[in-house]
């Protein structure tokens, strides 16, 4: 065993979300090898005490209110708890999967709206649509939004805080404003596309996950 995270509050995903108190998890090659309320017999590399702290899985934020354009407008000048409760939750309980993806399709940007109609991506019963193209009934829109340019990710000596970090584990103290990873808009000066050298082997390992 490499490493064993002893007498900590585990949070697991099982079908019943257990949680674990003053319990035991142990890693050997960077996968979950041991979980119980008693320590091993075997014997581990590192032991990391955890009484006091929580062990969990990692969180991504997935949360967006995109698809919401398509509710934007509806029942205003209430307040909040009104506003929710008694007009945008029951619709929104009511919106199925192609709701959503209408929704968010709606809420593309006019600005990107414009560039795809620029570039040509977006055609009109057919032919290509000009801006100033007014809609009527019956016409048929169609459009083709480019692939992503990839991002060609290159490290950047950027000095961050570390607070810890071992070979598979690094918790930093970022920078206000910092952009996690790159993406369109912002393809440097992130928390990852920060120098490896500057912060060991987590981040070169980021790096190398990221190419």
């Amino acid at each position: 065993m490499d490493t064993l995270f002893s007498n900590v509050t585990i949070v697991t995903m099982d079908e019943a979300m257990h949680v674990y108190f003053d319990a035991y998890l142990g890693v050997t090659d960077g996968k979950i090898s041991y979980l119980a309320r008693e320590a091993p017999k075997e014997k581990t590399k590192r032991l990391v005490p955890g009484e006091g702290m929580v062990l969990m899985p990692g969180l991504i934020n997935c949360h967006t209110h995109l698809p919401m354009t398509i509710l934007r407008g509806y029942a205003d000048d209430y307040d909040l708890k009104t506003w929710l409760e008694d007009y945008i939750f029951p619709r929104e309980d009511r919106l199925d999967d192609r709701a959503v993806k209408a929704g968010a399709l709606l809420g593309i940007s006019r600005a990107g709206a414009q560039k795809l109609i620029e570039c040509g991506a977006v055609r009109v019963n057919g032919r290509p649509a000009p801006k100033n193209r007014r809609l009527e009934p019956g016409d048929v829109v169609e459009a083709d939004p480019p692939a992503p340019e990839p991002i060609e990710a290159q490290p950047q000596d950027i000095p961050l805080d570390v607070v810890y970090e071992d070979g598979e584990l690094l918790v930093v103290n970022k920078p206000q404003g910092m952009v996690v990873h790159p993406a369109p808009g912002n393809p440097d000066g992130t928390l990852v596309t920060t120098n490896g050298v500057t912060i060991g082997g987590a981040q070169q390992k980021m790096m190398s996950g990221l190419r």
